[in-house]
C-alpha cells in the first residue's frame, strides 16, 4: 500500500492515527485501579479533544471491520496535508459529584445524555454491581447506541439469565425480561440475523403476554420491533399486524409510547407514500420528544422529517431537519442514529447534484456501520456510493450496484434486496 512507504521515508510526517481500545469488563470498570484509571483518563482526554478518532471493539469481527476501513482509506495516492499537532486537553479521572448525592444509575443516564461516554460507562459498571435488571437494561442500551452490538447482547442476556433463574417474578421484573429479550432481537436484526431476530422477537411478546397483568409497553416494544424485522424480511401483511397490534395495545398510553406510536405511524405513512401524513406524524413527535427532552426519539423524529421530504421530492428543505437529527446522534454517539441521518443527507445532496457533499455523507454511513457492525448501514453506504457514481457517469457504478444487491442477499434484507435492485434496473432519465 501506498501509504506504507511513509515507514521507510523519514522526514515525512505521520499521515493518520487511529486509536482502538478493546471493550474493558464492566466489574473492572466499576472499581478500576491505578493503572486502568490512567487509560480512561486518557479515553476521556480523546473523547474532550474531537480531534483524534478513537473508537471501542468488542470482539475480534468488531476490530477487523475497523481495521479493513482505516487500511482502505489510507490505501491511495499520498496528498499534501497542512502539519497539524495536536495537543490533548487535560482532564481529571473523576467527575465531581452533584451536591446532592445520585443513585449511580440516574448519574450515568445524564453523563451519557451530556457526551461524557467514557464517564458514563464507568458509571453504569457501578450501577450493575447488584444484578439489578433496571441499570442492566440500560447499560446494555447504552453499549447498543455506541455501536457496541456483542457488548449489548451479552448485557441483555445476563439480564434474561438472572431473571429466568429468579422462576416466579413481580410483573415489573417480567417487563424487564420481555424487553432484554426485544433488546436481543434488534441487536440480531442488526446484524443481519433475520430469523433468529424474529423468533427472539416473539419470544419477548410471549413473555409480555403471559405476564399475568398488562404490560402494554413492553408488549408494544416487542411487537414494533418483530414488525420492523418482518418489513426486512418483506412480509408486508405480518408486519402491518404487528404494528397495528402495537398501536392497540399503545392506546391510551402517553409519554414515550405516544411519541413512540407517531413514529410508527410516520414510517407506515412513508411505505405507503402518504408523504404529507408521514410529515405531521413525525412532527407531532418531535414536538412531543422536545417537551420530554428525549434526545433519542427527537433525532428519530427529525430523520422521519428529513425522509418525507427527501422521498417527496424536496430535498433541498431535507436538509436542515436531517443536519439536526446528525448533530444529535454525534453527540450521544449514537452509531446506527448516524448512519440513518448521513445517509439521508447523502441522498438529500444526490437530488441537489452536489455530489461531493453526497460523498463526504456516504462515507458518514460506511464509519458508523463499521462502528456498529451494522449489516443494513454496510449495504446502503454501497448502494449511495453507486448512486453517486452513476450521477457522475463514472463506470463503476455498476459495480457498485452490484456489490450492494449482494450485500443486501447476504444480510437477508429482502424489502432493501428489492429496492436496489428496481432501483439499479429503474430506465436511467433522459
Amino acid at each position: 500500500m501506498h501509504s506504507l512507504a511513509l515507514r521507510a521515508t523519514p522526514d515525512v510526517h505521520m499521515r493518520d492515527v487511529l486509536v482502538l481500545f478493546k471493550s474493558i469488563p464492566d466489574a473492572q470498570l466499576a472499581d478500576p485501579g491505578s493503572e486502568l484509571s490512567k487509560v480512561l483518563a486518557f479515553k476521556k482526554r480523546l473523547e474532550k479533544s474531537k480531534e483524534i478518532f478513537y473508537g471501542t471493539f468488542d470482539s475480534l469481527d468488531a476490530l477487523q471491520q475497523r481495521l479493513e476501513k482505516a487500511l482502505g482509506g489510507w490505501d491511495g495516492d499520498l496528498k499534501e496535508r497542512d502539519l497539524q499537532t495536536i495537543v490533548l486537553p487535560e482532564v481529571g479521572v473523576d467527575e465531581p459529584e452533584a451536591a446532592e448525592p445520585e443513585e449511580p444509575l440516574a448519574r450515568a443516564i445524564k453523563l451519557a445524555a451530556s457526551g461524557q461516554l467514557v464517564q458514563a460507562e464507568v458509571v453504569f459498571a457501578q450501577a450493575i454491581r447488584n444484578s439489578d435488571p433496571e441499570p442492566m437494561t440500560q447499560y446494555a442500551r447504552f453499549l447498543r447506541r455506541q455501536g457496541r452490538l456483542n457488548d449489548s447482547r451479552d448485557m441483555n442476556l445476563r439480564v434474561v439469565d438472572t431473571l429466568t433463574r429468579e422462576g416466579a417474578i413481580s410483573p415489573e421484573r417480567t417487563g424487564f425480561l420481555s424487553d432484554s429479550l426485544a433488546n436481543v432481537g434488534v441487536i440480531l436484526r442488526k446484524q443481519g440475523k433475520l430469523s433468529e431476530s424474529a423468533r427472539t422477537l416473539g419470544e419477548a411478546i410471549d413473555v409480555a403476554r403471559n405476564a399475568g397483568v398488562p404490560l402494554p409497553e413492553h408488549l408494544a416494544y416487542a411487537l414494533d420491533n418483530l414488525g420492523h424485522t418482518q418489513s426486512q424480511l418483506d412480509d408486508r401483511p405480518a408486519a402491518a399486524a404487528s404494528f397495528a397490534e402495537a398501536a392497540r395495545t399503545r392506546e391510551g398510553l402517553g409519554g414515550s409510547s405516544q411519541i413512540a406510536s407517531l413514529l410508527n405511524a410516520g414510517w407506515a405513512a412513508i411505505r405507503l407514500k402518504n408523504f404529507p401524513d408521514a410529515e405531521v406524524s413525525f412532527e407531532s413527535a418531535a414536538r412531543l420528544a422536545r417537551e420530554a427532552d428525549d434526545e433519542p426519539q427527537l433525532a428519530h423524529a427529525l430523520a422521519g422529517v428529513g425522509s418525507c421530504l427527501e422521498k417527496s421530492g424536496k430535498p433541498n428543505l431535507a436538509i436542515e431537519p436531517l443536519e439536526q437529527a446528525l448533530e444529535i446522534n454525534l453527540r450521544m454517539n449514537a452509531s446506527d442514529g448516524v448512519g440513518i441521518a448521513a445517509g439521508l443527507l447523502a441522498r438529500s445532496y444526490i437530488g441537489i447534484g452536489e455530489l461531493d457533499s453526497a460523498s463526504t455523507y456516504a462515507d458518514k454511513v460506511l464509519d458508523s456501520s463499521h462502528t456498529s457492525t451494522n449489516a443494513t448501514g454496510l449495504l446502503t453506504a454501497h448502494w449511495i456510493y453507486a448512486q453517486i457514481a452513476r450521477a457522475r457517469e463514472e463506470e463503476s457504478a455498476a459495480v457498485l450496484f452490484q456489490e450492494a444487491i449482494a450485500l443486501a442477499e447476504k444480510s437477508g434484507n429482502r424489502t432493501l434486496l428489492k429496492v436496489i435492485q428496481a432501483d439499479y434496473f429503474a430506465p436511467t432519465p433522459t
